[in-house]
């Protein structure tokens, strides 16, 4: 995936953040301390400057009472509608789903420092 696209999706589940948080009107950083994500971490998420691990991701779930899924329903297409493209965040949604569902939070931190530790090795 390439850089560019990783921006739109950072900035897609961002504006949706800040939707689910508008609709239960939480302040930001209200919402930061229940989460225990650092404030500005999730201000720059909202705004689509940086992305937000599945932790994270999963605690805004909870906390907001959304499915993780939900962050990351009808995304706009890009890379031309490629399917391909699509199948991504849809594999990305079933990751968080399962993630989620893991009870022990050793096996979680694992996967998280996996998958930091792959993205490292990826081409940029």
């Amino acid at each position: 995936m390439t850089k560019r696209m990783n921006n739109t999706i950072d900035k897609y589940v961002g504006q949706k953040i800040r939707e689910f948080r508008d609709v239960k009107n939480l302040d930001l950083e209200v919402l930061a301390e229940k989460t225990g994500i650092n404030p500005k971490t999730l201000q720059n998420a909202e705004n689509g400057l940086q992305g937000l691990d599945m932790t994270d991701l999963a605690n805004l779930s909870h906390v907001l009472k959304v499915p993780v899924d939900d962050f990351f329903k009808a995304i706009p297409a890009m890379n031309n509608g490629s399917a391909e493209f699509k199948d991504d965040y849809d594999d990305a949604g079933r990751m968080v789903e399962l993630f989620v569902k893991i009870e022990n939070p050793a096996v979680r931190h694992d996967l998280v420092s996996l998958i930091r530790s792959l993205g490292r090795s990826l081409p940029s």
